[in-house]
């Protein structure tokens, strides 16, 4: 047996001797209109952990996204709203597994583009660090926009901008353990292109001196 699952304006393919059913998941984005686009939560990103399935979906502008958590029915699938937030943050890049959690970058409406971690459920979805906080001076709207996630020896290496360009950044899911590896002034920005060979993380970046 072979199931594919999508949402919404897709449906769930299950196929078994040469047998076809389909079936809706969740009509997530219910509307009176005739529009087939506005009626669409547009469902993407995909990411499949132990006992769930995560992707973002759209209720309203289809370029905000929110996350999503799906069991592969209607009542088990749900918008995740953070513990400590009033709605849940838009969601654009990463969706990187990291055991039974994915990290992201999502923008709260506050402080910008910055790096979340969740496991689906709202307790144990949060901001993990304020990288590109606002100040008076600079006002930051879109955060550090972190990208390119990759784990690697139980730790999560991203691209992220500072007021001194995009750095290499590592973090172990915490704000204490969220710090950048590369100096200001010496090199190092941009990186890119991570992937492991040799017990080691290899990546590419600006040099100002080579």
């Amino acid at each position: 047996i072979c199931t594919i699952a999508f949402i919404n304006i897709l449906v769930i393919n299950s196929f078994c001797q040469d047998t076809l059913k389909t079936v809706l998941v969740k009509d997530i984005k219910q509307s009176s209109s005739l529009n087939a686009s506005e009626n669409s939560s547009w469902p993407r990103n995909f990411t499949v952990l132990p006992d769930k399935l995560m992707f973002i979906a759209s209720l309203g502008n289809s370029n905000f996204f929110d996350l999503w958590t799906t069991d592969g029915t209607n009542k088990g699938t749900v918008r995740i709203i953070a513990a400590n937030s009033n709605y849940p943050p838009a969601v654009i890049d990463g969706m990187t597994v990291w055991g039974n959690k994915i990290i992201y970058t999502a923008n709260d409406g506050y402080l910008g583009y910055e790096p979340w971690i969740s496991d689906g459920t709202p307790n144990n979805t949060r901001m993990i660090k304020d990288i590109k906080p606002n100040n008076s001076n600079y006002p930051s709207v879109d955060g550090s926009e972190p990208r390119y996630f990759k784990i690697f020896k139980d730790k999560a290496y991203f691209q992220a901008d500072t007021w001194y360009g995009s750095q290499l950044f590592v973090t172990d899911g915490t704000n204490d353990g969220t710090v950048m590896l590369t100096k200001t002034g010496t090199g190092g920005r941009e990186p890119s292109g991570f992937i492991e060979f040799n017990d080691k993380l290899f990546f590419a970046c600006q040099n100002s001196y080579a």
